[in-house]
């Protein structure tokens, strides 16, 4: 059974990447014991450099490590334009 603040800590992640116009449709994000893992494809509709992207996302991820939610995130994904 999912744990309840592991639930509510995804839908703070996936709420911090929309901000970031950032599509996460065909990427996984899951959350196990406050650790968030990122995998799958990454992708901003609109950009063309793969760069801004990365950029993009590592922005994500140091906002979200500040969040007690989080003990770590860990983000094993690709990135497309």
């Amino acid at each position: 059974m999912a744990n309840v603040e592991d639930n509510r800590a995804l839908k703070v992640a996936r709420s911090a990447f929309s901000k970031h116009g950032i599509d996460m449709g065909r990427a996984e994000l899951r959350v196990t014991r406050g650790v968030l893992h990122v995998g799958g494809v990454i992708q901003i509709s609109g950009r063309k450099d793969r760069e801004s992207l990365k950029h993009e996302v590592e922005t994500v991820v140091r906002s979200l490590r500040l969040l007690k939610e989080f003990t770590e995130v860990v983000v094993a994904a690709t990135y497309s334009t």
